[in-house]
């Protein structure tokens, strides 16, 4: 039996390789570990073009919110790589429609990975375009009462109703500290101190089972909704006689609190509503809103018909059923 001699094939000279003093066997195995070599030289050379192009994929990001100005404390969420990590951001941020109005134009949950500088362009131009500061600032003025089970899809629900005002009206109405709350069945499930008093102007009628109220000294408009066991939702209920319930009470709001911001007076307690109010008189539905002897509070009457003339004008359908009032609240608002 022939014994080969043991080689040290990593020490082995390359000019013994080259002089042919190795068997095939050391020749072959000498051969891998230099393949080795240029293979780990050519990962290692990958990993850095990689960092590199991550890099400067990140750069372009920055070099894109550096060309919009991005501002670093009032878009710090901006300030990401990933889609993954900006969706986490941008949740955290926004809620309600505002995060719905994203995701629908963007479609940020599908993707992965870095963001590209036409996304991130699309993404500043949305978070400053009015629409969605517009809803943004629904987000914040709509709240739940935190004694009800109200989920996110109610929220919404009203948060569309008011999203039918204009933009100018909605940002007036919350820098004047406007806020919208919702309960559960009536307003007093909410409001706990009006439980056995009587409505103003109503003085037969208690709060309990009132769907909605608006105008508070507090700034508060409070909608009360109603679960629907057969649909398992919530929806806003039917007990009323406004052709929009969420805006009728806005409305009160709107009348007492930009009425006194811009004038120091409850709009429709002014001489130029009543004008307005007086010219529409016959076409107005009965004593609701024309108001009858037995009113103890003379203006009760103008402020449903102001109310309810504020949603009519911005609700979906365009009804025009009293147009003297409807101009008057359009020259107000658009």
């Amino acid at each position: 039996m022939i014994k080969f001699p043991k080689f040290n094939i990593i020490h082995t000279t390359s000019s013994a390789l080259s002089n042919g003093d190795l068997t095939f066997a050391q020749k072959i195995a000498r051969i891998k570990v230099e393949q080795s070599k240029k293979t780990s030289k050519y990962k290692t050379f990958n990993k850095v073009n990689k960092n590199k192009e991550r890099r400067e994929e990140k750069l372009a990001l920055v070099n894109t919110l550096i060309a919009y100005n991005a501002n670093y404390y009032g878009e710090k969420f901006l300030f990401c790589s990933t889609y993954e990590r900006l969706v986490k951001n941008i949740r955290h941020k926004f809620d309600g429609l505002a995060w719905d109005y994203i995701n629908q134009n963007l479609c940020f949950e599908n993707k992965s990975g870095v963001i590209s500088s036409d996304d991130m362009i699309k993404l500043i131009k949305i978070v400053r375009s009015t629409e969605f500061t517009k809803l943004n600032v629904l987000s914040k003025m709509v709240t739940v009462n935190k004694t009800s089970n109200i989920d996110e899809h109610a929220r919404k629900l009203v948060m569309k109703e008011l999203d039918k005002l204009p933009s100018s009206l909605i940002f007036e109405a919350y820098n004047k500290g406007m806020t919208v709350v919702i309960t559960h069945d009536d307003v007093t499930t909410y409001r706990t101190d009006l439980l056995d008093e009587s409505v103003p102007g109503w003085e037969k009628e208690s709060w309990e089972g009132i769907p909605g109220a608006g105008g508070f000294e507090n700034k508060e408009t409070v909608i009360a909704l109603k679960f629907n066991p057969n649909r398992k939702c919530w929806e806003i209920p039917n007990n009323h006689g406004s052709c929009n319930l969420i805006l009728h009470e806005f409305g009160h709001s709107i009348d007492k609190v930009l009425g006194v911001a811009r004038t120091g007076m409850v709009t429709s307690e002014t001489k130029s509503f009543y004008k307005a109010w007086y010219a529409d008189f016959n076409l107005l539905d009965g004593d609701y809103y024309q108001g009858n002897e037995s009113d103890v509070d003379f203006y009760r009457p103008l402020s449903e018909s102001y109310a309810e003339a504020f949603a009519l004008t911005f609700n979906d359908k365009n009804e025009i059923k009293w147009p003297h009032i409807q101009k008057y609240i359009k020259g107000q608002f658009i």
